[in-house]
């Protein structure tokens, strides 16, 4: 073996004592089959998995010799539903690996499916991964696989499987496969087991097989004097005994070999059982209904009650039955309906279907029953508001603290607490039951023989809704006690002081809290005691920041409360304003208390702040404070002035406040203000636009019988009247547009110098034309000119058609004395009248005068204003005609002036 490891393989050589070998040389090969024969096969399959593991080539070649057989491949599934089809069957087994074929068998007379098929997986590997896990769920039946070469013979060659298969006669139609395990499985390993069920209709055949592991636990089932179940007594023999028939060596395509599901005992009323192992599901046997009184005391032992002998019928034959098959169809003939008058109510045989409505079960919750059972007998009841009634509902309450407490031995404060806390499972037992009278008696009886899944119940009394705790269901375990670190770590909150309700809120955000090891949730919370908090405070924190105990002690967590003890404010005062149905961002709520400290505030003043105004921290986590400090800042608000307005903060909801302050927003760009004008706004009165609920847009504009443009200059210019468009207040209508025009312009008037109701001013309103805002803006754009506001106001006194020009004219002409002519603005002053003029005649007459000037026949002296102001008829005498050529010139002039425009 030592020459093997010093080989070297290459891809196409190898070396053997110094000799090279090509793979395709016949010498190579027969030389190497004369090494490798003498080794025994173990010796073989060890070299060629040690170099495979070593060369990749030889690898692959080995597995592409293993996958070159289908036989190898090929599987045989059995136990399959009869509705599989051949798509579902390698849907199933697809996540093994790549198939290659795959079929369900069908009856060629028939058409149906024979409750078998084939999977061929294109690489062995697939197929040894499919045998690891043999048994799979399809299509709501457990079937099983193996290798198609190997048929059955695993099961006919096993010498004791005649001593370990079981036949299980006369069950009742409500038996089901996982029932019939869970009876079986206390006395021992179950192998494999199912009810058989008809090919046609799909139901319960009223028998099934049961394969333990072992001899003994066999012998136990067949030797065990209680064989009652589902109501019923039961024929438990083995298998090759029935009926004489020698032993199967196949399983029929109907039964469906299930595993057993491992879980916690269940105890018998009244009996001890702390120190039994538990294995599998055990089962009551014999057990009488439950008295109708309320429920027994915790520390009251269970009274056992006297045995009642099971009920049993003789066998009438009946042609002609309308109701059907009652109790065991393999073995009971159909009795005659007077013989059953005594088990069903009054009013089955008028309605058969309505009768049979109590014994169909809710998926998800239930075990569903396959036919209906029939019950004693009843008389017809009203069924309105029995669900809501609250005495109906306390019978069910106590029947279920029964079953929880008596029959499964919870804790008696746990089973109450499932039991009165939730409602939506009752209400789901009530409505079987509702048309029924004791329905203490009925729900009592029911769950003695149809084991819930307590897991619901128990995560609905966490306060959970049923959608909420649907992804926290187990998918293999129906019991409780089943999963103990759960109830470890919920026992811990318990005692520690954390409502029962209130743990559903840490189950829904950490679920990693209740697959803590034993003992690991004491450290945790113990590492925060050390922090000197105490046991209140640390239990209402974990409900409201439930990720604190995921991890180490959260840095986060411990710097807020160093930082608020520096600010006088102690962990008591934090308690008192912790909401326990919010969940507090612990990260968020520092960066709150360090932007403040950057925004220039001492801890005296933030402490008082938060004091005053706890929402401003803990609404949110602070991410609600911290979003309006960027809308100031986006809107123009410096960060000296973010502290002083926050220290002037309202009496008000924090979300409140923000809520107002979106809405605002929304009404002032609904209303086409421009973003700089809702900037300037938001700046000068925050406080008054976040305390203020506005009324809806279309009911302001409705109220005030304006528009928007309207509507919009009116805020402009009143933003406090913002207020008076709250709810609850009232709003009246605006000034007409005439009538508010004439208040602006007599207010604009009375700026400029006017003197009220003069005669002068009378003169101006009627000359002035415009609106009064629109004269404010001219008169604005004269003093952003450069004009001093004295000399603008003498100006529009001196010549008040100024202002009857759009802003656009004003800044041209400005714009064409200073640029064109050269002059100053203090022309304007001197000669107001400038505005009056266009300016082709201002230049046409400049150029005229120049030409005149340049030519000698002027001297040049004339003012300029002089020059504007003269009238056509005199300039045309006194300047063009003057020159010989002056009209031929000033036609010239013309011309060019007016080609350009």
């Amino acid at each position: 073996m030592e020459d093997v490891k010093k080989r070297k393989m290459e891809d196409d050589n190898i070396l053997i004592n110094g000799q090279d070998f090509n793979s395709s040389s016949s010498s190579s090969q027969d030389h190497l089959r004369s090494l490798l024969d003498p080794l025994s096969k173990s010796q073989l399959v060890d070299l060629l998995s040690r170099l495979g593991s070593q060369y990749p080539s030889i690898a692959e070649e080995i597995k592409s010799v293993a996958s070159a057989d289908p036989v190898h491949r090929k599987l045989f599934v059995r136990g399959l539903a009869w509705n599989t089809t051949s798509e579902t069957l390698c849907a199933a087994f697809r996540v093994h690996g790549e198939i290659e074929e795959g079929a369900v068998i069908y009856d060629k007379a028939t058409g149906k499916s024979r409750g078998y098929g084939f999977i061929t997986y294109k690489h062995m590997e697939s197929t040894q991964s499919a045998l690891r896990a043999p048994s799979k769920l399809i299509d709501g039946r457990l079937a099983v696989c193996n290798l198609a070469c190997e048929g059955l013979s695993g099961v006919s060659a096993v010498p004791d499987l005649a001593q370990r298969k079981l036949y299980i006669g006369g069950l009742s139609p409500e038996v089901t496969t996982e029932v019939l395990l869970n009876f079986f499985g206390r006395h021992g390993e179950i192998e494999e087991g199912s009810v058989a069920y008809d090919k046609d209709t799909n139901e319960s055949r009223g028998f099934g097989f049961v394969t333990y592991k072992t001899v003994e636990a066999a012998k136990k089932a067949v030797d065990d004097p209680h064989k009652t179940l589902g109501g019923r007594t039961i024929i438990v023999k083995l298998a090759d005994t029935h009926k004489g028939k020698p032993p199967q060596t196949q399983l029929p395509a109907a039964v469906v070999p299930v595993p057993l599901p491992l879980g916690a005992g269940y105890p018998q009323a009244g009996k001890a059982h702390a120190n039994t192992p538990p294995v599998g599901y055990s089962y009551p046997q014999n057990v009488p209904p439950y008295p109708t009184s309320s429920y027994t005391s915790p520390n009251t032992a269970p009274v056992p009650y006297p045995t009642q002998p099971p009920i049993s019928y003789p066998p009438i034959p009946l042609k002609k039955d309308p109701i059907g098959p009652i109790g065991h169809p393999a073995t009971a003939p159909k009795r005659r309906i007077a013989s059953i008058l005594g088990r069903v109510s009054s009013n089955f045989v008028e309605n058969p279907k309505k009768s049979l409505k109590i014994a169909f079960l809710p998926t998800g919750s239930f075990y569903f029953a396959q036919t209906p059972r029939l019950f004693s007998k009843s008389l017809p009841f009203s069924n309105e508001n029995v669900s809501k009634s609250p005495f109906v509902r306390k019978e069910a309450q106590a029947a279920m603290l029964e079953y929880l407490h008596l029959t499964r031995n919870l804790p008696f404060m746990d089973a109450e607490h499932m039991s009165k806390n939730s409602p939506h499972f009752v209400e789901k037992l009530i409505e079987r039951f509702e048309n029924q009278l004791d329905v203490q008696r009925l729900i009592a009886r029911f769950l003695r023989y149809h084991p819930i899944n307590e897991f619901e119940p128990f995560f609905e009394s966490l306060g959970l809704k049923p959608c909420e705790y649907s992804p926290f269901l187990p998918l293999n375990l129906m019991f409780l006690s089943d999963d103990e670190l759960l109830l470890e770590n919920y026992h811990v909150l318990c005692n520690y002081g954390v409502a029962r309700n209130k743990i559903g809120k840490i189950l829904k955000e950490a679920r990693e809290v209740f697959q803590f090891d034993v003992g690991v949730f004491q450290s945790k919370l113990h590492a925060y005691e050390m922090l000197g908090l105490s046991q209140s405070f640390i239990s209402k924190v974990i409900v409201c920041s439930p990720y604190l105990l995921i991890g180490d002690v959260n840095t986060e967590f411990v710097e807020v409360l160093q930082i608020l003890k520096s600010m006088e404010i102690e962990s008591c005062w934090i308690e008192e304003h912790l909401l326990e149905q919010e969940t507090f961002n612990w990260s968020m709520m520092l960066r709150f208390l360090r932007l403040f400290r950057n925004l220039g505030c001492s801890d005296e003043q933030l402490g008082g702040l938060i004091r005053q105004h706890p929402g401003l921290l803990f609404e949110g986590s602070g991410s609600i404070a911290l979003t309006m400090i960027g809308l100031l800042l986006k809107f123009g608000s410096t960060r000296n002035e973010l502290c002083s307005i926050f220290l002037q903060f309202p009496q008000i909801e924090v979300r409140k406040f923000l809520l107002n302050l979106n809405q605002c927003l929304l009404f002032l760009f609904e209303i086409k203000m421009k973003v700089d004008e809702i900037g300037k706004i938001l700046r000068c009165h925050f406080l008054l636009v976040g305390s203020c609920t506005l009324k809806k847009t279309n009911t302001i504009l409705a109220y005030l019988n304006v528009g928007k443009k309207r509507l919009c200059e009116y805020i402009q210019e009143n933003p406090l009247e913002l207020k008076k468009l709250a709810l609850g207040s009232r709003v009246g209508r605006l000034p007409a547009e005439k009538e508010r025009s004439q208040l602006l312009r007599t207010k604009f008037l009375l700026d400029v110098g006017y003197v009220e109701n003069s005669n002068e001013m009378a003169k101006a309103l009627k000359h002035f034309r415009g609106r009064g805002a629109e004269l404010q803006e001219r008169f604005d754009c004269l003093v952003n000119a450069g004009l001093d506001r004295k000399d603008v106001c003498e100006m529009i006194r001196v010549s008040p058609q100024i202002l009857n020009m759009k802003k656009d004219v004003i800044k041209s002409k400005i714009d064409f004395l200073v640029n064109y002519l050269g002059y100053p603005l203090s022309f304007l002053v001197s000669f107001p009248s400038y505005f009056n003029y266009t300016e082709e005649r201002i230049k046409l007459r400049f150029l005229m005068y120049n030409w005149l000037k340049d030519e000698g026949w002027i001297d040049g002296r004339l003012a300029s204003s002089t020059l504007i102001a003269y009238s056509n008829k005199t300039f045309m005498q006194q300047f063009v005609n003057r020159h010989p050529k002056g009209p031929e010139v000033w036609q010239t002039f013309k011309k060019q002036i007016y080609s350009e425009e």
